[in-house]
């Protein structure tokens, strides 16, 4: 029983934790990415 109850809990934590990831900002995911050891991916900007 208490297996079922934690599966159910798993789930509904990454389903909200992807809701979450998709509507934050770039800079809270670029903070998120460089925390978790991930570089971020420059593309080369055009200016002038």
């Amino acid at each position: 029983m208490s297996a079922k109850i934690l599966t159910m809990l798993q789930t509904i934590n990454a389903s909200s934790h992807s809701i979450v990831c998709i509507l934050m900002s770039s800079q809270y995911r670029d903070a998120a990415k460089l925390k978790c050891g991930l570089k971020r991916m420059r593309s080369p900007s055009v200016s002038g």
